[in-house]
């Protein structure tokens, strides 16, 4: 390349002058016959050749021997070298990264009515999510809650944080709902509640047990109550899966609350102060009863209680 400054014949494809050390123009060359052109010439005039590509410097296929670009023929043996002229590989084409996973649409809320709580079904995994602030609708019949239309599909049910009561027949005969999520939050559970639902545990914080909410629970085994104070009339009636139940900590427990439950061997109650009437009405296996020295209770535990009943007052 001449040095348009001192006219200096500069080989190889450097940036500045080898003699004056002025910076050259860029040219381009014509990778087939040689012909060198401006820079921004996109096409050769002789050939239509595409310019732009960087030339190497032609290397003599037979010899070896490496010459200045613009060399036409190998000195030593005369092979053609425009022909082998090579041009430096373009750099490889960065394909675009890859566009964003697409984010999960938040959910559908659908309000509750007359509440400031909301709910949302997904059909996939048969999840019902109760969120929100404050008290759940309490509803009057078996029907009247809005997700009943999903009722055979509700197999599990996440209530979250903020929620501070479960409504009065808002689950009533959801036999298919195995799984229950209760947050601390929820300081009642009202009556009617769960009324002969699948689920086999309950462990939840509330305060309030209201009447019949887990009555008919036929799978009901486990129950663990950390703060409940009272325990409403016929609370866990017909739980016929029940073996043994301890709430040391309920201060109140209503009448019949126990009803039928003719499975259950074992019931513990020491911090409960006051039991209702007929609490234990044909829970025919019982065996051993355990209350605080000073209770106050009714006589009648309940028909069908074993008259061999171990109480034991602590």
């Amino acid at each position: 390349m001449v040095c348009s400054k001192c006219n200096h014949q500069n080989e190889g494809a450097g940036k500045f002058c080898a003699n004056c050390g002025a910076a050259l123009a860029v040219t381009l060359t014509c990778p087939t016959c040689g012909k060198i052109y401006p820079a921004g010439t996109k096409f050769c005039t002789e050939d239509g050749a595409k310019l732009g590509a960087v030339e190497l410097p032609p290397t003599c296929p037979t010899c070896g021997k490496t010459y200045p670009i613009g060399t036409k023929f190998c000195h030593e043996d005369g092979t053609n070298l425009s022909a082998t002229a090579q041009s430096a590989p373009k750099p490889p084409v960065q394909s675009a990264p890859p566009p964003p996973a697409p984010q999960k649409p938040d959910k559908p809320w659908i309000d509750c009515p007359d509440s400031d709580t909301k709910w949302y079904f997904e059909a996939g995994s048969g999840t019902l999510t109760i969120g929100g602030e404050g008290d759940m609708p309490d509803f009057y019949n078996k029907t009247e809650m809005p997700w009943h239309k999903h009722k055979a599909g509700i197999k599990k049910l996440i209530v979250e944080d903020g929620v501070t009561s479960i409504g009065s027949w808002a689950f009533f005969e959801f036999e298919n709902l195995k799984s229950v999520t209760i947050p601390d939050s929820v300081e009642q559970i009202n009556d009617r509640a769960f009324v002969k639902c699948g689920i086999s545990e309950i462990s939840c914080h509330a305060e309030i047990i209201g009447d019949c909410a887990f009555s008919d629970c036929s799978n009901l085994t486990k129950i663990k109550l950390e703060q409940a104070e009272n325990v409403g009339d016929n609370a866990f009636g017909g739980c016929k899966s029940l073996t043994e139940v301890k709430m040391d900590k309920v201060v109140k427990i209503k009448d019949c609350a126990f009803s039928f439950c003719e499975n259950l061997k074992r019931a513990s109650f020491i911090g409960v102060k006051e039991i209702g009437e007929e609490v234990f009405n044909w829970c025919s296996s019982l065996r051993s009863l355990t209350l605080r020295k000073n209770v106050k209770m009714s006589e009648e535990l309940g028909m069908d209680v074993p008259d061999d009943l171990n109480i034991t007052y602590r």
